[in-house]
């Protein structure tokens, strides 16, 4: 792995209406498995935590599509996904940058879900100042469109939904078809990944990557959610 990957204390999942639901959980299950083996004991004879626990927030920009509901504690946030489920928000000025930032895919056609975005200022800001701060991006199925009409995928190596290559090999970048070379491309500070359910293997690839000194942890984490088909995946350029 690339000098410098330091387990991140931050992780932000940009959902908005009519994003794909399981790009969402899938992924934050993955999160939320690391956060417990982390939390625990790193023996019977050692009672300090295996490591940092991290945050894992779901949140949405302005212009998300989100909807507003009044809870006993105060104001909540939703948004719903292309299967009609609603996902639960936390609202996001963009600016406030993650350590990671990972972007959902969603509904492709004109006017909806993910082309929605692509043309909202606030989401591919958010993207764009996330890229320029040097931290790292993260899409999954159609959500690499937010990561093109943000202007950050020339002369990367990338992959995406095979419905939206076409697209992407408009943008000058070097696509791989997840069908068969890769469902996970690692190219540095952006890792891409293709459909829908390639989320579990990047979020797996991401432990695995940003914990190198906890080898093991990717493992328990497999082992836990149990999931045991190993995607191919394109690791990041030397260094």
């Amino acid at each position: 792995m690339p000098n410098g990957r330091t387990p991140p204390t931050s992780i932000y999942v940009m959902a908005y209406d009519q994003c794909d639901e399981l790009d969402v959980v899938g992924p934050c299950g993955v999160f939320a498995a690391a956060n417990f083996f982390l939390s625990q004991k790193r023996s019977d004879d050692d009672p300090q935590p295996r490591g940092k626990t991290f945050t894992v927030r779901v949140v949405a920009v302005d212009d998300s599509g989100a909807v507003e509901a009044q809870g006993s504690a105060g104001p909540l946030y939703f948004v719903t996904g292309i299967q009609g489920l609603t996902l639960g928000v936390e609202p996001w000025d963009g600016d406030d940058l993650p350590d990671l930032l990972f972007v959902a895919g969603g509904n492709t056609e004109a006017g909806t879900g993910i082309r929605r975005q692509a043309e909202n200022k606030a989401f591919i800001g958010a993207i764009a100042r996330q890229h320029t701060a040097g931290k790292q991006v993260v899409s999954l199925c159609t959500g690499v469109l937010g990561l093109l009409k943000a202007g950050i995928l020339r002369g990367r190596r990338i992959t995406g939904h095979p419905d939206v290559l076409n697209e992407l090999v408009q943008s000058g970048a070097h696509v791989f078809n997840p069908d068969w070379e890769a469902r996970v491309v690692d190219d540095g500070d952006l890792i891409t990944a293709g459909g829908v359910t390639s989320g579990i293997d990047e979020a797996l690839h991401i432990v695995r990557a940003f914990w190198p000194d906890d080898p093991q942890l990717e493992s328990d984490v497999r082992d836990f959610i149990d999931f045991r088909y190993r995607s191919p995946i394109v690791g990041p350029p030397s260094s």
